[in-house]
């Protein structure tokens, strides 16, 4: 269980950078104490994790999951639940607000409590999903990567589309930028919010404004079906069969430790049919090592 802990903890990038002092934070985090708060964020993410295998469940039930595996009161708080003591059913997220890993708070705090709906957006596309995202141009206007500054009245979804409503800018963003518009339905530290607090850089107040999280997410190309928010979204990854063909590419590449390439893809294509066919984690795990191309390896003269 622990080889497989490493593999989420490698694909998902869950070692990051710690929730950190700023103006800006001090004012959005509102009196909570944030020291270490990255770190069980980190461990509920590896509790939900390990909850669903020992259930037998597939990674669709990770990414659509209705409970939160939080163990201490504050990370509880965020989601406004009790917190789980680690045996037992785990308490269940608020109905319409959060749905599976998506809504995680790993998945959504920032180190200063901002939110970056590009970022966001082109982590689901990427990692979760296995799209390609084109990194930036090097011929980019001069402050093109810089965050739009905080102004009264306007959404961090307002001012980021303003920022790439042109070419060359929007027909990259279309990609992914929809995904993470859904995400603004919660702040920096993963707080659902129906409007969000204007705080600048510098920590000012700016009051409020209404989140929209209705976007279209294209989560399987050419399906323009229009999302109203994070729950909705959570379900469209869960029940695409790209959620699926990107878990188990990234684990054959993890168990194999190389890209899938040649063979490697016929096996992680095999693996995902078994998977959408009903095949748990565990049982997912178990079979890749028992895979002839696990077990024997080519050895050069």
């Amino acid at each position: 269980a622990r080889e497989q802990v490493r593999f989420f903890e490698e694909w998902l990038h869950l070692q990051r950078g710690e929730v950190m002092s700023s103006p800006r934070l001090d004012v959005l985090a509102d009196g909570m104490d944030t020291d270490g708060l990255a770190a069980e964020m980190q461990q509920e993410v590896r509790d939900l994790v390990a909850f669903h295998m020992e259930r037998g469940d597939g990674w669709a039930d990770v990414l659509r999951s209705p409970y939160s595996l939080a163990r201490t009161e504050r990370l509880a708080a965020i989601y406004g639940v009790p917190a789980w003591d680690g045996t037992g059913e785990p308490p269940l997220l608020p109905e319409g607000e959060r749905s599976g890993l998506p809504s995680g708070a790993r998945m959504l705090y920032t180190s200063d409590g901002s939110t970056n709906p590009f970022r966001r957006g082109a982590y689901i596309r990427r990692e979760i999903l296995c799209d390609t995202v084109l990194p930036p141009p090097n011929d980019l206007p001069p402050d093109s990567l810089t965050p739009p500054p905080v102004e009264p009245g306007t959404t961090t979804r307002e001012a980021f589309a303003a920022k790439v409503e042109g070419e060359p800018c929007a027909s990259c963003h279309a990609g992914f930028t929809p995904l993470g518009y859904a995400l603004e339905a919660y702040d920096g530290l993963g707080r659902f919010r129906a409007d969000e607090w204007l705080v600048t850089v510098e920590g000012e107040d700016q009051g409020t404004a209404p989140v929209d999280t209705r976007t279209i997410p294209e989560v399987d190309s050419g399906d323009r079906t229009e999302s109203v928010g994070p729950v909705d979204l959570s379900e469209r990854i869960a029940s695409s069969a790209k959620a699926n063909g990107c878990f188990a590419e990234h684990y054959v590449s993890y168990a194999f430790r190389r890209p899938t390439t040649g063979q490697d893809i016929c096996v992680a294509a095999d693996l995902a049919s078994r998977i959408d066919e009903g095949l748990g984690l565990d049982e997912a795990f178990r079979a890749i090592a028992l895979e002839s191309t696990f077990r024997n390896r080519l050895l050069e003269d």
